[in-house]
């Protein structure tokens, strides 16, 4: 029973930002958080009460948990110039939430096949996307639709593992280009050039250590035509705004992805310029608090929840220092651990954290915030993966 729940829960996990988007849509709003959370009790207390406890074999991962919780808890909690007491759902959020998300994705890992979840949340994702999209075409609105970067990083990161686990071919190829035509439809440049980047990289690992010497050689070409290619096309896009001929929306979708990257490659975007100040206030934050931080410091300079570094360094600027640090020891400890079972074993799921971990490392040094979710499952599915397929190998 608390099985189905805990498959319950983690869909939920996966699909929390598509739950958001349509409760925007329909104007209900509940917390996707709180329902995680509501969740989240009920299969502890079923599981406490069958098993009584929930079993964490690693009591080192155990007590790196609960140094990780006090390094951010108890800053947040103490350092936040009484911001904490206007917006107490964002301490939620922000600051114990992601402590839900590590045991919640231990739990889906220890517990289910999480090779099968992952397969089922990727496709759950792609089909909410794509309703999604069709959703904000008939509603005539011309932009992006809501939650355009969480859906976009949640499809990549999702798509990344997918395509690893999957052992045909085909199978692989349609992943691949599925996802990357949902990235380039919702119009996330970044989410779409990091995605590319990271499968190619993936294949020319793989066949590196795998394939024959005239593969090797053949994608050792094809990524120093695609260097090149990129410095002339990045270029050209710089100089001018690149114009596609052409009718219907994914010619438009082109076209805006175009125009965008000129914008900012000419730092002439109109987000670009924001973030810019963003991030000018929350380096005035490290220089005066490099230690503590300050967290929700955004609320009472911008009045916005919204307006923080879009980068790693807002894990830094809202939790202080050693937070910041501890975070970045857990990411690379687990991808360096999934490297080992990977490149040792040949294990497809090591692999796809493995890869999935290097997109969310990727994303975050350069444009995602504390506020996303993703790092802390990505997080939570590596370090659990590697725990459970070490001990069950001692065992």
């Amino acid at each position: 029973m608390w099985k189905k729940v805990l498959f319950l829960l983690g869909c939920i996990v996966f699909l929390s930002v598509h739950i958001e988007t349509f409760e925007s849509y329909s104007n209900v709003r509940i917390p996707s958080t709180l329902i995680i959370l509501g969740l989240f009790l009920l299969v502890v207390i079923t599981r406490i009460s069958t098993q009584r406890t929930i079993y964490m074999p690693n009591k080192r991962l155990l007590l790196g948990y609960y140094f990780l919780f006090g390094s951010i808890v108890f800053p947040a909690l103490l350092n936040n110039e009484g911001v904490f007491l206007e917006h107490p759902e964002l301490f939620y959020s922000r600051a114990l939430y992601p402590f839900v998300l590590l045991v919640v994705v231990y739990m889906l890992v220890r517990n289910l096949q999480f090779e099968s979840f992952l397969r089922w949340a990727f496709v759950l994702n792609l089909v909410l996307a794509v309703l999604s999209f069709f959703w904000n075409v008939v509603q005539g609105n011309p932009g992006r639709p809501e939650n355009v970067l969480v859906v976009s990083d949640r499809v990549a990161f999702l798509g990344i593992a997918v395509f690893n686990i999957s052992s045909r071919k085909i199978d692989k190829l349609v992943v691949s280009v599925v996802t990357c035509l949902t990235l380039a439809v919702y119009l996330s440049l970044t989410s779409f050039i990091i995605f590319a980047v990271v499968i190619y990289l993936n294949v020319f690992y793989t066949n590196l250590t795998q394939g024959s010497t005239k593969v090797r050689f053949l994608i050792l070409f094809g990524l120093i035509l695609l260097v090149v290619f990129s410095i002339s096309f990045v270029n050209s896009v710089a100089n001018q705004v690149v114009v596609i001929n052409g009718n219907g929306r994914l010619v438009d979708s082109i076209n805006t992805i175009l125009y965008r990257l000129h914008s900012v490659l000419n730092r002439s975007d109109a987000s670009q310029m924001a973030r810019s100040l963003m991030k000018d206030e929350g380096t005035r934050i490290l220089m005066k608090k490099p230690l503590t931080g300050e967290f929700l410091y955004e609320i009472k300079c911008f009045g916005d929840s919204g307006s923080y570094i879009h980068n790693v360094l807002s894990y830094w600027a809202e939790f202080g220092l050693l937070a910041f640090a501890l975070i970045l020891g857990f990411v690379i400890s687990a991808m360096w651990k999934n490297y080992r079972i990977f490149s040792l074993y040949q294990d497809s799921l090591a692999g796809g954290l493995l890869f999935s971990s290097l997109y969310m490392l990727l994303i975050f040094l350069f444009s995602r915030s504390y506020a996303h979710d993703l790092l802390w499952i990505c997080l939570g599915a590596t370090v659990s993966y590697s725990d459970k397929f070490t001990t069950d190998g001692k065992n």
